[in-house]
């Protein structure tokens, strides 16, 4: 993954637009995104980890 993630910041699961950005930076659909955030929370380390992708986090 190119650019850094803020890994503190949370994706707000309400938002469609940022579940369409956050699953487009991770290379998934948008309901492997929504998956992962039930499973792990909203926290994008956390999701990451879930989704076993290892980002370039800040």
């Amino acid at each position: 993954m190119g650019s850094k993630l803020p890994s503190d910041r949370d994706i707000q699961l309400a938002d469609p637009y940022e579940l369409q950005h956050w699953a487009k930076l991770f290379g998934v659909t948008e309901r492997e995104l929504v998956s992962a955030i039930q499973a792990a929370g909203p926290q994008v380390r956390n999701i990451a980890h879930q989704l076993q992708i290892v980002p370039n986090i800040r």
